[in-house]
């Protein structure tokens, strides 16, 4: 998978990454857009504390391809 990285205040780059498996309490969700917002870019300017390096991206849509064995849906 594709994933940028912040890992320092001014370098963020474009990274290949292992799909990770879901925890038993965790979802894993296959990205279809992504968007980057003005806590992203305040991470690479380095006015939003952070522990580096960091992964952008946080407000996206996709849809669920794994679920942990904890997972309950509990409907819309």
């Amino acid at each position: 998978m594709k994933a940028a990285i912040i890992y320092k205040p001014g370098d963020v780059k474009v990274v290949d990454l292992d799909i990770p498996q879901p925890k038993r309490d965790e979802v894993l969700i296959k990205i279809n857009s992504c968007g980057v917002c003005g806590t992203d870019h305040s991470l690479f300017v380095g006015a939003y504390p952070a522990n580096y390096p960091v992964i952008i991206g946080h407000e996206f849509s996709g849809t669920i391809k794994a679920v942990g064995e904890d997972v309950e849906f509990q409907g819309w």
